[in-house]
């Protein structure tokens, strides 16, 4: 049996996420999932948009991406179709304008590489915001209520309100990784999906879940529980 397009997308994306010690390149993984999910998204896509963005970053600090980005209006949170698939998906956020937080985070972190700016996500329980260094220290924004600037107290009171201030701060607030960021992203677009019951979009979303050690390990009734859903 020949293999498609989708297929060396799945292979790619598994190999990335085999060794739970590896923690894949950002933009490599996110390039991969707006391919698997939008048969249209050319391969060189995603790349070219931040690539553009990053030009149109003048100022070359984190305030100066965050005022281009997002206190411009540029990119803003979707806060009337939050959960839309659309919202997890970098190239569709680029060309909509709108996003979820995570994905708002994601772009403007590949942004700043291109400008050399040092950026990094930070996964509160119930939202996703960025972090930088300041002089002596780290500064927060909020990319989906404007790149708001935010202290380190307001971050934490964010945790309290989900419920998920269980650790001491450094542990709340520490930058979060690739695996941890696209794990995320995968929930978000299961509950997408299965909202819409969207059987083509969760079939992706299962198959992707399947290969990453973790949510199998964590998460294995509730994925196969996806799959007697589409059976």
């Amino acid at each position: 049996m020949n293999s498609t397009p989708r297929d060396h997308l799945l292979e790619a994306f598994t190999r990335l996420f085999l060794d739970e010690h590896n923690d894949p390149d950002l933009e490599e993984v996110f390039s991969l999932l707006c391919q698997i999910f939008d048969p249209e998204c050319h391969v060189s896509l995603l790349g070219d948009e931040l690539d553009a963005l990053a030009k149109s970053v003048t100022n070359k600090t984190p305030q100066g991406l965050i005022e281009v980005l997002f206190s411009s209006g540029l990119l803003v949170g979707d806060k009337l179709q939050y959960d839309h698939p659309h919202n997890s998906l970098p190239h569709k956020v680029l060309t909509s304008g709108r996003g979820l937080p995570i994905t708002l985070c994601v772009i403007a972190i590949l942004v700043s590489r291109r400008c050399g700016i040092n950026l990094w996500g930070v996964g509160l329980p119930g939202h996703f915001v960025l972090g930088t260094n300041a002089s002596d220290q780290t500064e927060y924004f909020d990319p989906f209520n404007g790149g708001l600037p935010l202290t380190q107290d307001q971050c934490l009171a964010i945790a309290s309100m989900s419920g998920g201030l269980t650790g001491d701060a450094d542990e709340i607030l520490q930058p979060t990784t690739t695996r941890a960021v696209v794990i995320r992203t995968l929930n978000n677009l299961t509950q997408s999906y299965r909202r819409r019951s969207d059987m083509v979009g969760l079939q992706s979303v299962v198959a992707l879940r399947l290969v990453v050690p973790e949510l199998c390990r964590i998460d294995q009734k509730a994925t196969f529980a996806l799959l007697r859903e589409l059976n």
